[in-house]
């Protein structure tokens, strides 16, 4: 795939998942999930001010939640029971999310560190991928490794063979004193 749209056409081709989003009511997150189901892509579940959800269709499962941190916390309580596959972040704090996320009870850790991962398609070039920039503010050499390692995962699932990477720095020359330099020459 090199493209978002030949991304969309694959995902519409292995049925729909299910996706809790936590804050829906926000009109370009409904228009995302409303496009979504339209494309047999996902089939939501809407958490968030029931009031704030506009039309939603009324053949969306709504969870109602009066907070930021409710709407996390019931999101992700629908991937825990199995639910949901994905969970999507709405119109919320990254912290409120990632606090539900990241709580033991919710039972979604894995042992590993936690990484973002971002598709896009720059103008006039294929789809690329950037990861983490900023969930993990100071990572250690380890931790960038484990970084790059969920952004291959990310790579493998969606059917790549051969991935390229490039650990970026603000110069092009390394310089020692520079601790981030040292660790992406190494």
């Amino acid at each position: 795939m090199t493209s978002i749209s030949q991304l969309l056409e694959r995902a519409a081709g292995l049925g729909s998942g299910r996706i809790a989003v936590a804050a829906a009511h926000d009109e370009d997150v409904l228009r995302a999930v409303c496009a979504a189901k339209r494309e047999n892509i996902a089939q939501p579940i809407l958490v968030g001010h029931r009031e704030k959800l506009g039309e939603a269709p009324a053949e969306f499962r709504i969870i109602d939640a009066d907070t930021d941190a409710a709407c996390a916390q019931q999101a992700v309580a629908c991937v825990t029971r199995g639910e949901a596959n994905f969970l999507m972040k709405g119109l919320l704090g990254t912290a409120d999310l990632m606090r539900a996320v990241l709580n033991r009870e919710a039972n979604l850790r894995t042992g590993r560190l936690l990484s973002h991962v971002m598709l896009y398609e720059p103008q006039g070039h294929k789809m690329m991928l950037n990861t983490d920039g900023g969930m993990n503010t100071f990572p250690t050499l380890e931790q960038k490794a484990d970084i790059l390692e969920n952004a291959a995962q990310t790579l493998c699932a969606l059917g790549y063979e051969k991935i390229y990477a490039a650990c970026i720095c603000g110069a092009e020359v390394v310089n020692p004193k520079i601790p981030s330099m040292l660790d992406a020459q190494a």
